[in-house]
């Protein structure tokens, strides 16, 4: 399974480098197991810090945080990466808030998108299977072993292009497209992101 995980977080990791800046720390959000900041340390040769609401990080550094507050000081980060997070933040402005205070570079979105509000269900589907269904899954089979894991990963919300930016829009927040990326099946996309806040 980690070998599986660890080709899948190359190939992401692939498409962000490039948007990363030359030199500073990148903070990975929302890290998961740590495969994605692995593969970024490896590819992008930055130090990254990972940070998510429960440790199941497969490195042994994580710095835990209760999915609002960040416990780190102002402008720590020259870059940071979610890799399909928002789907699960249950108060995003919050949050948006706290990046905006850490992070002094781009704010890289990794995120699952259906091509149009009508195939909303695909997303859906792909975002219960990876998160709530994954999580099971995985722990069933010895992956990890945190009690009281599965309810973190509660799906909150399905993005479609559209209804991303709209969204976005209603936390003070704007996406520019980077890249589309294909997904195996169905109609939706593994989108890249720089969110940055609206202009006042």
């Amino acid at each position: 399974m980690d070998r599986a995980a660890e080709a899948r977080a190359a190939g992401l990791a692939r498409r962000v480098v490039p948007y990363l800046p030359a030199r500073g720390r990148v903070l990975d959000l929302g890290c998961g197991a740590g495969h994605n900041a692995a593969a970024l340390r490896r590819l992008g040769r930055l130090p990254v810090v990972e940070a998510d609401v429960v440790d199941l990080s497969r490195s042994g550094s994580i710095v835990l945080f209760d999915g609002e507050r960040l416990p780190f000081s102002d402008d720590s980060f020259q870059a940071c990466t979610l890799f399909f997070v928002l789907q699960y933040v249950r108060r995003p402005r919050l949050l948006w808030r706290e990046l905006q205070r850490v992070v002094a570079g781009p704010i890289l979105v990794m995120q699952s998108v259906a091509a149009r509000n009508a195939s909303l269900g695909w997303v859906r589907r792909s975002d219960w299977l990876l998160g709530p269904a994954g999580v099971q899954a995985d722990r069933a089979l010895g992956y990890f072993s945190c009690p009281g894991v599965a309810p973190l990963w509660r799906v909150e919300r399905s993005f479609s292009g559209e209804n991303f930016r709209v969204w976005l829009g209603e936390h003070g927040m704007r996406a520019d497209l980077l890249e589309r990326g294909p997904w195996p099946v169905g109609p939706l996309g593994h989108d890249l992101y720089r969110v940055e806040p609206v202009a006042s």
